[in-house]
Formats: C-alpha cells, structure tokens, sequence
C-alpha cells in the first residue's frame, strides 16, 4: 500500500472515531434529559388529584345569606347555598328539584320554581356560579328571590357540571346535591307556614270546637 492510500484509510478511520464519539456523547445526554424530565414530573401533582382539593365528595348545603345552614324556609325567604368539593374553577349550573334526585336521573326544568330557568326559553337565563381553586364557592349563593305563596313541597339543589355529557343529567361523582337536610330526604322544605299563621289557625279551630259544643 502507498503511502497516500495509507494516510488516507488513516484519516477516514480517525473520522469514523470521532463520528462514533459524537454520537455516543448525544445518546448519553438525551437518557440525562429522559431521567431529569422523569423526576421532574413524578415531583408534580397530577391533573386527576388537583381538580378537586377542597372536600370531597361533593357537597352542597342549603342556607341563609350569611352561609348558616337552613332547611326551612317561609314566605318571602331567599334560598342560598354554599357549595364545595367540586372541581376547581369549574363552570355549574344550579337546578331545584321538586322529588328526591339520584345517580343517573334527567332534570325536569319545569319543576325548578326559582326564577333562573325560563321554562319557555332554558337557555336564555342560567343560574350558575363557578368555583375557586379550591373547588368551592366563594361566598353563599343565590338560588331562589322570593319563595312564594302555595303548598308546602320538599325540594333537593343540585349543582350540574358544565360541559360534561349527558346534559342535565345528575353524576354523582362530578355533581353536587342538597338532598339530606331534610328528614326523609331532601335538601329543603318551602314555603313553611311562619308561627303566627299557626297560631291563629290553632285559636280558630279551637274556637269552632268551643262554639260547636255550646249548640
């Protein structure tokens, strides 16, 4: 061999050294960066435990303005409530039921007697309110004006997820629901006769007994 054929089988071996090191300093650096994302992202919480960081399940209390918990309201009450357990900064719509809701049940916006829904036009006006990051509601909310005159009826409070399919539908592990204040069930009980109302109803029947028995 020549000595021109020799330096050049010596330069290309040189280049092959260089080219095989090069490759292996680059393969070595990506498994480092592998390893460092690695840890980097076990050390974060994940999505799945941070939508929820205020207590769960999912909860909601019917009460007054002022966040005291309430379950009778009368004539000319205001309806609050305050919720918390949901998901964080989540959009929900408010919904009054009146007979007991459970997992899987459609909402019949009709039965809501608050003036959020337009029964003719639902999607024009929607009482909703959206959570802190903690998943809770910030201060009571409004749900019902004004209770009015009528027959005394149980109702349950349901907070529907926005956005989450099936529509209008309850789900008990995203959605929130009032529906134990009440003995036998349910969230709350409107309008309840005040006490005046039951006194005089009480003095005028016994009144009718009294006059009954002087005939």
């Amino acid at each position: 061999m020549n000595r021109t054929g020799y330096t050049d089988k010596l330069e290309s071996g040189k280049s092959f050294e260089v080219c095989r090191g090069g490759a292996a300093m680059r393969l070595n650096r990506l498994i480092i960066s592998i390893v460092v994302a690695a840890v980097v992202l076990s050390a974060l919480p994940s999505s799945a435990s941070s939508e929820v960081t205020c207590c769960s399940p999912p909860n909601v209390i019917s009460c007054d303005a002022d966040g005291n918990q309430k379950e009778e309201f009368v004539t000319g009450d205001s309806v609050y409530i305050t919720a918390t357990g949901l998901r964080s900064n989540g959009w929900y719509y408010v919904i009054i039921q009146d007979h007991l809701v459970g997992d899987g049940d459609s909402f019949n916006i009709s039965e809501d007697p608050s003036d959020a829904w337009w029964h003719e036009h639902p999607w024009t006006k929607v009482d909703f309110f959206i959570t802190n990051s903690s998943g809770c509601s910030e201060s009571p909310i409004l749900i019902w004006g004004s209770i009015p005159h009528g027959n005394q009826k149980t109702y349950d409070i349901v907070v529907n997820a926005f956005g989450i399919s099936p529509f209008l539908t309850y789900n008990d592990s995203i959605d929130g629901l009032d529906s134990v204040g009440v003995s036998g069930g349910g969230g709350f009980v409107a309008p309840v006769p005040e006490l005046p109302t039951i006194i005089l109803t009480a003095i005028g029947l016994i009144g009718a007994i009294a006059l009954g028995r002087r005939r």
